[in-house]
């Protein structure tokens, strides 16, 4: 028997990580042809394009994973939804690297034409993670609130 954990994503979750990976790819081929069309590049620009270049591929590789997972699981449970897909362990590895690098590449491009695009990068950036962090928060409190509310009205005797 296996000890190590298994992830597991509904199709959803599926959905959701093919188009926020689809999304970096996109993105970090758009700024390395950019990039590419320059006759010569700063120190910063070159860093910021080793950054694309890890992006990319592991960007495709979720992609692919996330179909290749799809595929199987629809082997495996032919007519049902897909529910517990499994994802190796390493694929959230990578998945943190290709957001990383991606995040860093265009940070670091902002900070190329000047410090304070870089810094209002920055800024909106830590006002968008307080912004879903908090949203999340509290979609969380509330779910937790409906279920305390269905287990309190299961335990009242009719």
């Amino acid at each position: 028997m296996s000890t190590r954990p298994v992830y597991e994503t509904n199709l959803t979750e599926r959905r959701i990580i093919t188009l926020v990976h689809s999304a970096i790819a996109g993105g970090s081929i758009a700024a390395t042809l950019e990039l590419a069309s320059l006759e010569t590049l700063s120190p910063l620009l070159l860093v910021a394009l080793g950054c694309f270049a890890v992006a990319i591929p592991a960007s495709i590789a979720l992609v692919i994973l996330a179909q290749v997972i799809y595929e199987l699981g629809k082997q495996v449970y032919p007519d049902a939804s897909i529910v517990g897909q499994q994802w190796p362990p390493l694929s959230f590895f990578l998945a943190i690297i290709d957001q990383l690098a991606c995040y860093t590449g265009f940070l670091l491009l902002f900070w190329h034409f000047h410090w304070i695009i870089g810094s209002i990068f920055l800024s909106a950036t830590a006002l968008a993670f307080i912004t879903t962090w908090m949203a999340e928060k509290g979609l969380r409190g509330k779910k937790q609130q409906s279920t305390d509310s269905v287990q309190d009205a299961q335990s009242i005797p009719e």
